[in-house]
């Protein structure tokens, strides 16, 4: 394992153990089972937010194209885009 990625794979696993505590000791299910489902995907969801927030990696688009849309000109007519 790479040695940049160990504190991302604690956040998402930590995650997981933290949310399946929830789900064991806290949540109240019919079916103990789906608290336990539940509380473990609330707390992966959460730890692979937390890593991705802490690594600096984008959750929504496309990091490799660098793309950005220039505002229209004041003069320049949408309609001409087409």
């Amino acid at each position: 394992m790479r040695r940049e990625l160990a504190s991302t794979y604690a956040l998402v696993f930590g995650g997981l153990v933290v949310g399946l505590l929830v789900g064991v000791l806290v949540i109240d299910y019919d079916p103990a089972i789906l608290g336990w489902i539940f509380g473990a995907g609330g707390g992966l969801a959460l730890g692979a937010f937390l890593a991705a927030i802490a690594s600096n990696t984008p959750l929504v688009g496309n990091p490799g194209t660098g793309q950005r849309y220039a505002p229209l000109d004041d003069d320049e007519d949408w309609r001409d885009r087409r």
